[in-house]
């Protein structure tokens, strides 16, 4: 009977770990045929919305961690956000990380975004690769240089 137990707890692994490749699971052995699960849906990589400030920052989290790859990913703001909690908005991305999706403004607008900084590529998104339609910014940008300012983005370098 013991052995049936250990079959069948094999084919449990087998079929969390192999067979369902869409979730990523863990577990933490707790004793004798004892376990504890943590299951982690996926990021579906052809859309990301964004609903919220919480999502917006975790979409930033996201790309500028190089966690996700948004290159060609649509990318879809559904409600205006306020960023006036955020004292000094650091850019999305980077020169060497650009955006590289299409982000979808929607006719929303991202409002109150404060930049007090001594670098390049000043603005929502410090360089676009990719494309940003439909997006309204406001707010104010103090730069101590004149390369590379704009409000959506500092740098826009796509080449089509």
């Amino acid at each position: 009977m013991i052995q049936f137990k250990k079959i069948f707890l094999v084919f449990i692994l087998v079929y969390f770990f192999i067979l369902i490749p869409q979730v990523s699971a863990k577990y933490v052995f707790l004793g004798e045929m004892e376990f504890q699960f943590e299951v982690e849906m996926p990021i579906v990589k052809e859309r990301f919305e964004i609903w919220n400030l919480e999502d917006f920052l975790r979409f930033k989290r996201l790309h500028d961690s190089k966690e996700m790859d948004f290159a060609g990913v649509d990318v879809y703001l559904m409600e205006d956000i306020d960023l006036s909690s955020i004292e000094n908005w650091y850019p999305i991305g980077s020169s060497d990380n650009p955006f590289a999706g299409i982000f979808h403004g929607n006719s929303h607008t991202i409002a109150n975004l404060q930049m007090d900084n001594i670098m390049w590529n000043m603005g929502l998104f410090a360089q676009n690769n990719g494309t940003i339609q439909d997006l309204t910014v406001t707010g104010k940008i103090r730069a101590f240089t004149t390369y590379c300012v704009g409000g959506i983005a500092g740098r826009n370098a796509r080449n089509d």
